[in-house]
């Protein structure tokens, strides 16, 4: 299915609850997937293009340094998506992914809408048989004047699930059965230059 970059609000909720181009216009911000556009092309043709269809809805979109969200510029959030789809072994290539903003009284305000320093990914799959789940912090650092940044503003964290609904005040009930404890050697932080 041809990717289409039709941008758009979300019908389903209001306008105003939804960040919108105006937001990306002459700086480095990209419109980024919090679920990526491929990962929802799956089951029968007109399933996969409902999946390709939403993929652009506002809803599913975040402001991401392009620098943070394209794997083409090595981006780590970009990194990371094509790593999950690379795993070996993985059972039928099926995922369940969650993420989305860590958002922080530290958070830079552009044209009214908060610009989070980082974001979380958690990955569900099962491997060798086994139902597995590994959780990600990946930092992004926003420059407030010019919106840019620079590869070495980058960190990545895994984390427990545990430390994982701790920093974001959600629980993922169930999957705790499934998740190896990962230690946590820095609490994620926004890297100052």
């Amino acid at each position: 299915i041809p990717r289409a970059d039709d941008f758009r609000p979300d019908p389903r909720l209001p306008a105003e609850a939804q960040t919108g181009e105006e937001v990306y216009a002459g700086n480095d911000l990209d419109r980024g997937h919090l679920a990526r556009r491929s990962d929802l092309l799956w089951g029968t043709l007109d399933e996969a293009r409902a999946g390709n269809e939403d993929s652009f809805f506002f809803t599913n979109i975040a402001p991401q340094m392009n620098d943070f969200n394209q794997s083409v510029l090595d981006g780590v959030w970009g990194l990371l998506e094509d790593a999950v789809l690379e795993q070996a072994g993985l059972e039928r290539r099926r995922l369940t992914l969650f993420g989305g903003p860590v958002l922080t009284d530290d958070d830079v305000v552009h044209r009214d809408v908060l610009i989070p320093g980082a974001y979380w990914k958690v990955v569900v799959y099962v491997l060798d048989g086994t139902l597995s789940a590994r959780c990600f912090v990946l930092a992004q650092e926003v420059d407030p004047l010019r919106l840019s940044v620079t590869l070495d503003d980058f960190a990545t964290y895994e984390l427990s699930l545990t430390d994982t609904e701790a920093l974001l005040s959600l629980t993922f009930g169930s999957l705790h059965a499934s998740t190896v404890a990962v230690p946590m050697e820095a609490a994620p932080r926004r890297i100052e230059s």
